[in-house]
């Protein structure tokens, strides 16, 4: 095999492995599925943000369980002015065993999130001109990251 020929091969390779890793990213944890979930936060369409809510919701420290109340919740807030516009992604962390403590040290939000998350969850640490928040994600609906919960401004 020539030096050309292995050249190729090699960058070949780089290529699939490179494209392998972005396909295996669930989309809770990919900061580009996470972009554009906040330009449809900023959409400030309540009915969108119902189908993109997962269910029970986590608000600020309190978990709302019926879809109902989320829709209320989403219009409420977009009612009081929340958006995020020039929004910056701070960080972007899987959920682990201890994150449950930064939202409370009770069983219940313990239980919250053991059993209500999915395994793939991650908190969204998001820096905008109002402030900074936190959105929990995970699943996907539309091949977006679904939300599970917002707390701030921080």
């Amino acid at each position: 095999m020539n030096q050309h020929h292995a050249r190729r091969v090699l960058s070949l390779g780089v290529l699939l492995a490179v494209l392998g890793a972005c396909a295996t990213v669930p989309p809770a944890q990919n900061e580009d599925r996470v972009e554009e979930l906040i330009d449809i936060i900023n959409e400030l369409d309540a009915d969108r943000m119902l189908a993109q809510s997962g269910r029970p919701f986590l608000f600020d420290s309190e978990i709302v369980p019926m879809a109902n109340d989320v829709y209320i919740m989403w219009r409420n807030i977009y009612d009081a002015g929340f958006s995020m516009p020039n929004a910056q992604i701070e960080s972007l962390e899987p959920v682990n065993a201890a994150t449950y403590t930064d939202y409370g040290d009770g069983e219940e939000m313990r239980a919250y999130f053991q059993r209500a998350l999915p395994d793939d969850a991650a908190i969204a640490r998001i820096r905008a001109q109002h402030g900074t928040f936190e959105l929990i994600l995970g699943d996907q609906h539309n091949g977006m990251p679904a939300v599970y919960g917002l707390r701030g401004p921080l």
